[in-house]
């Protein structure tokens, strides 16, 4: 039997992102302005219910709870994160910046993110 597909599968993020409430959409929005200024050729859409990135691969996600959003990197364990930002989960290879403000995003250290997560996908692996 095949598997439903999701009905927002490709979507694009930015109505997904506006529907948020206030804070919420605060961090997202502005996280979603970093990753696209990092990489302006990134593609964008929603996958399994949340924003999502991919260049050459998966990048990065946006995942929005209750409480707080994480900016969760597919590569993050082999990100340079020389300031400990990112954290860890049950993945082995996934790592996640959790943000409870919007004044609290390193702007500057979630472009480098994204933009080392882009250059591993074309490394060779």
């Amino acid at each position: 039997m095949a598997k439903e597909v999701r009905a927002d599968l490709g979507k694009p993020v930015e109505p997904f992102i506006d529907k948020l409430k206030p804070e919420q959409r605060a961090i997202a929005g502005a996280l979603h302005k970093l990753i696209v200024s990092a990489v302006p050729s990134i593609e964008s859409s929603l996958k399994w219910g949340m924003p999502f990135y991919s260049k050459d691969g998966m990048v990065c996600f946006i995942m929005v709870a209750k409480q707080h959003v994480n900016l969760g990197f597919a590569k993050g364990a082999d990100l340079k994160d020389p300031k400990k930002l990112l954290q860890a989960g049950t993945s082995k290879t996934m790592r996640a910046i959790r943000l409870t403000s919007p004044k609290d995003i390193p702007a500057a250290d979630v472009k480098t993110f994204v933009k080392q997560a882009v250059a591993l996908n074309k490394s060779p692996e």
